[in-house]
């Protein structure tokens, strides 16, 4: 199959992680991709070590920062070259180019199928851009079910509801790695208990809670670790918590990691407490794909992943008291934290697993393209 994997941003991020990691397991699989990008030398340098089966690296495209009559003769000029199956975006952008450029396409004999994925927690936009995607689109696909009841929330275009998917997010398969080396660099005992926040430590992700809680719980044996870029607005919170005796030798920040799937075998415990409801975690995903127990919290989607008291824990956000008893539990009883961290495994090998992931899309691809074929 021939298919457009769109990056949404010339940033990276968790989406763009999203994009590389698709695009690399279908060419892989044996699929022909072609990656389109906005002009960024950051995704350019990220996807210089893909290759297919022949060793082949997939063609970049890069055609600037937004939608225009020059850009769009330049994508179709593209299309009209590559002959793609798929078309799939992650913006309204993207999509909106890639609609516009097949109905030109069309008239010189190349065809192709258009896919969306949204990843955000937010409602349909309205408009006649918005109008004109949701009627041409071929398929709506969500990161969770939350974000698929949050985009439909009113929505009263025909035709609309049917041409929505939900596949959850996933990760890919990592090679197992020492658990001892973040123990190691930071001097951290093997038998010492370690929690683990992975992420940006921003306001949203409920960094205060966590802290909160460690002072509830100070008298416990832990390490606190964090792993991510620091916010400003978070470091006062940070800086007060190590002011404090109890805590100054419990709490550590690395800033950012590139190791996280070592550093994430090392934990005995993670925690997401978001205040935000998140659209798709990508940690929880991790401490589970890593067989740790998860303390999240219940506003987003991590309910799609996590059942609560069996494969992780769920408590309500900003809820210092569930979170410190949770805490409490786990630290001493080493016994329960196995047992949750191994159902947590299981559901993620058994349905969450990349290989569902990536079959889930290569149906979806398959289906719309044969839908096409018949419309002919």
């Amino acid at each position: 199959m021939r298919i457009v994997e769109f990056f949404p941003s010339a940033f990276w991020g968790g989406t763009e992680q999203f994009v590389y990691d698709l695009s690399r397991q279908l060419l892989e699989n044996g699929h022909d991709v072609m990656l389109a990008a906005h002009r960024s030398k950051v995704v350019a340098d990220k996807v210089s070590n893909l290759r297919d089966k022949q060793g082949v690296a997939p063609t970049l495209y890069n055609f600037g920062k937004s939608f225009n009559p020059v850009t769009l003769i330049k994508f179709v000029r593209r299309m009209v070259a590559f002959r793609p199956d798929v078309v799939h975006t992650h913006s309204y952008t993207d999509a909106h180019t890639a609609l516009m450029a097949r109905s030109i396409c069309r008239m010189c004999g190349v065809d192709y199928r258009v896919i969306m994925t949204r990843h955000l927690v937010t409602p349909h936009k309205r408009g006649f851009k918005y109008r004109y995607i949701y009627r041409n689109i071929n398929r709506l696909v969500f990161v969770s079910d939350l974000c698929r009841r949050a985009f439909l929330d009113g929505m009263e275009q025909e035709g609309v509801r049917q041409k929505c998917h939900v596949i959850l997010n996933s990760r890919p398969t990592v090679a197992v790695s020492s658990r001892s080396d973040i123990r190691k660099e930071y001097g951290i005992k093997e038998d010492m208990p370690m929690i683990l926040f992975s992420g940006r430590l921003v306001m949203e992700k409920g960094i205060v809670t966590i802290l909160d809680a460690a002072e509830h719980i100070a008298d416990q044996r832990f390490i606190l670790l964090f792993v991510g870029p620091v916010h400003a607005q978070v470091q006062p919170y940070i800086d007060r918590a190590l002011a404090n005796p109890k805590l100054a030798d419990k709490i550590i920040t690395t800033g950012f990691r590139s190791d996280i799937w070592s550093i994430t075998q090392a934990a005995d415990i993670c925690v997401q407490p978001s205040i935000i409801a998140e659209a798709g975690s990508l940690s929880v995903l991790e401490a589970m794909q890593a067989g740790k127990p998860v303390i999240a919290t219940n506003n987003g989607s991590q309910g799609e992943y996590v059942d609560n008291g069996v494969n992780g824990i769920l408590i309500s956000p900003e809820d210092v008291d569930a979170l410190s008893t949770h805490l409490d539990i786990l630290l001493n009883n080493k016994e329960l934290r196995m047992k949750i961290g191994a159902a947590a495994k299981e559901k993620f090998d058994t349905i969450l697993s990349w290989k569902n992931f990536v079959s889930h899309y290569e149906e979806l691809y398959t289906t719309v393209v044969a839908e096409g074929r018949e419309l002919k």
